[in-house]
């Protein structure tokens, strides 16, 4: 998938952020498969900032590289927002890194273990908090694939605003009709006190 311009300004301005900041960031990626890590790594001394990224496009893997516990799995489903929030968690603690963002969901085109295409949990991991929203997509799979990639990344850039700047379906620049903004959570437990079960529902 070849890079939009639009998207790689984004990158651009979220890598810089980071580096201004002095924070380093990493992700967990499921439907996007190394996506978001690609945009990151796109931008010139972004290694001042990515730590790295995992693609846990199987389930298990979710758990042997992000630490997701596999009863959380079968409990909630793949896509749900514990799991999201387990893999962003996971993929902080595995990369060391100050931020990890991670993307759960179905790119389509039809559905996935009872979940419509289209659907999609993104969480943000960082010092003390935990974030995650879940988003409804329109359009092909590649164009599912590149909303959540644009979203995740408006969801770094928006790390420092607080529960009251959520990222909303307009920030992130969806241009498809039927696209709504996702429940937003925020958590203010510190990230290494996540436990299973703590984040509430995970219907999708």
């Amino acid at each position: 998938m070849t890079a939009e311009p639009d998207d790689l300004a984004l990158a651009e301005r979220v890598v810089t952020g980071l580096i201004t900041a002095g924070e380093t960031i990493a992700t967990c990626e499921s439907l996007t498969g190394g996506l978001i890590a690609t945009l990151l790594t796109s931008v010139p001394g972004s290694s001042e900032t990515v730590r790295g990224g995992l693609v846990t496009y199987a389930a298990d893997l979710k758990t042997a590289l992000a630490g997701v516990p596999a009863e959380l799995i079968a409990g909630q489903g793949v896509v749900s927002r514990p799991v999201a929030i387990a893999m962003a968690v996971g993929a902080r603690r595995v990369c060391q890194s100050d931020w990890a963002v991670a993307v759960t969901g179905v790119a389509g085109p039809g559905p996935s273990e009872g979940v419509p295409a289209g659907v999609v949990w993104m969480a943000l991991a960082g010092p003390g908090e935990v974030r995650a929203e879940r988003l409804h997509l329109d359009g092909d799979r590649a164009a599912v694939r590149r909303q959540v990639a644009r979203a995740a990344l408006h969801l770094v850039e928006a790390r420092h605003t607080g529960a009251e700047s959520p990222v909303s379906a307009a920030a992130a620049g969806f241009e498809a009709p039927g696209v709504r903004p996702g429940d937003r959570f925020e958590g203010g437990r510190a990230v290494g006190e996540w436990a299973v079960g703590e984040w509430g529902s995970g219907d999708a």
